[in-house]
């Protein structure tokens, strides 16, 4: 984020509501996912199926924003990095489940 604050980039602003609609489709999913989870003998399959998918999408945003920043596309670096967000209050949300899941 320091970066692209560097070239004048806002991660910020609320006024920039815009994401990719596969990504925003997903996240719904992963949501769907973890708020459907029932509490039995499946859920931690499920949550650990759900984690590794979410990692995965990481790492390719991850890596995409590198290629990205080495090319200096700042506007689709900060698409990027607002997805990374997302996908950290996702990886955060399933460690709150699975935290009230082992108490």
């Amino acid at each position: 984020t320091y970066i692209l604050s560097l070239q004048g980039i806002d991660l910020l602003s609320e006024t920039d509501t815009q994401m990719d609609h596969g990504f925003l489709f997903k996240q719904m999913e992963w949501r769907e996912s973890l708020e459907d989870l029932q509490l039995d003998d499946s859920a931690w399959d499920v949550l650990d199926a759900l984690t590794e998918e979410v990692q995965k999408e990481r790492r390719s945003n991850l890596s995409a924003l590198d290629d990205l920043i080495a090319q200096q596309d700042w506007v689709v670096a900060r698409d990027k990095v607002r997805q990374l967000q997302f996908i950290e209050k996702m990886l955060s949300e399933i460690s709150e489940k699975e935290a009230a899941i082992e108490d």
